[in-house]
């Protein structure tokens, strides 16, 4: 294959199938970086992991930083309609032809060494930043931490979301395992921002002490307070008192505050008081249509459908009936996800994602409270049948893996690549 004359689908479809000749190993990503020049930046660094909120954490310091005037990179994972929108420079998609050159120049200084599909990409990423000299950079970490590629740059800032199960054939069964991964972000005498409201495992502790790495916590350096029609959020640098509130979870948008606070950046403070909101992010509570009304969420753990249910519960008593469209592949926790939406939910259209037919719907018909139900081998399908029914006075919960609702963004021809 004559790579330098590849189309960038030609591209797409070629690095796809990479892997790494070693999972537990980044040797070859950081030789290819050294190659490139691509492990120290003059970039400000913000590295984002954790189970839930990273995206929404990545696109609050991304819309902060544009308007205090700074050039921003923005890398995320992953992609709900393209490719394009996993990086973006100063707010905007790149052409296909900026991708194409990245490419290019990571595969030839990659040879033969193995690499993974998101190693290919991290790099293409960091090469395109470093290429657009921007000021700042903002890696949102695809899986883990400590083995994850985003984790070979240098950050200033690492940013741990929250701690919670997911992926727990890669990253392990226990809390202490989970973050001990995902530290692997923590650089030696820089500043990490923990967001997690639990007890914090000791892994984190432990991690940050031997690279001397200083913990930002919530509830020790910063806190939020939720009043009845506000919001406070109080640092040591910051105090905003009276802020609206958003359909962001507020633990997200305070642990982007807390990372501002502790960055030294010129921060535009009355942008935060008084324009950040609404906040609107493509499959985060993502409210589409109206009448009947149309909400989609990347929501593919029991945390973070947690946090759906509770929203959905607060205005489910505006609507005649909710309809949810859900797809879970085969090694997320289903009862976990679902059991959320005990009495909210008056029908399921639940779609077969590569999984066993049979022992899926048993895990369904187990869920005693589950009474209208139905299963589908595809999103429109399911997408249709629920339009034999609804009316305007309805709402439809599209939520689940990024599969599912990116399937349907597509049936409603949404298109966020601009």
């Amino acid at each position: 294959m004559h790579k330098k004359k590849l189309s960038f689908l030609e591209w797409i479809n070629y690095i796809k199938f990479f892997k790494r000749k070693n999972d537990f190993c980044l040797k070859n990503v950081i030789n290819i970086a050294k190659k490139l020049d691509l492990l120290h930046f003059f970039s400000f660094i913000f590295v984002v992991g954790g189970t839930n909120g990273k995206g929404s954490v990545c696109y609050i310091l991304e819309k902060i930083l544009l308007y205090s005037r700074y050039k921003v990179g923005l890398y995320t994972s992953p992609h709900l309609i393209s490719y394009l929108e996993r990086i973006r420079i100063n707010g905007f998609h790149l052409d296909k032809d900026w991708h194409v050159l990245a490419f290019k120049k990571i595969e030839e200084a990659r040879q033969s060494l193995k690499i993974s599909y998101f190693d290919f990409i991290t790099l293409s990423a960091l090469f395109l930043f470093k290429y657009f000299k921007v000021n700042v950079i903002i890696l949102e970490v695809g899986l883990g931490g400590k083995l994850d590629a985003t984790s070979i740059v240098a950050n200033d800032i690492s940013i741990i979301t929250n701690i919670d199960f997911d992926h727990k054939e890669i990253l392990g069964k226990t809390r202490f395992k989970i973050a001990h991964e995902k530290a692997g972000i923590f650089k030696k005498n820089k500043i990490a921002i923990i967001g997690e409201e639990k007890r914090i495992p000791k892994s984190i502790y432990s991690t940050a002490k031997k690279l001397n790495t200083s913990l930002i916590r919530v509830n020790f350096e910063w806190f939020y307070e939720k009043k009845e029609n506000t919001w406070n959020f109080i640092s040591k640098k910051w105090k905003f008192y009276g802020l609206p509130y958003s359909n962001i979870p507020l633990i997200n948008i305070s642990v982007a505050f807390a990372a501002l606070s502790k960055s030294n950046l010129f921060v535009d403070t009355n942008f935060l008081k008084k324009k950040l909101f609404p906040i609107n992010i493509p499959g985060r509570f993502s409210i589409v249509q109206e009448n009947p009304r149309i909400i989609l969420d990347v929501a593919h753990n029991s945390h973070a459908s947690f946090y759906l249910s509770k929203e959905i519960k607060k205005i489910s008593k505006k609507y005649l009936k909710i309809y949810a469209v859900i797809g879970i592949l085969e090694k997320k926790d289903f009862d976990g996800i679902v059991s959320n939406f005990f009495g909210i939910i008056n029908k399921w259209n639940f779609i077969l994602l590569n999984q066993n037919e049979k022992k899926f719907i048993d895990r369904v018909k187990k869920n005693l409270f589950f009474k209208d139900y139905k299963f589908f081998f595809n999103v429109q399908n399911a997408w249709n049948d629920i339009f034999l029914s609804v009316s305007k006075k309805d709402l439809i919960l599209v939520f689940g893996s990024f599969i599912t609702v990116s399937k349907v963004m597509n049936i409603l021809k949404i298109n966020i690549n601009k």
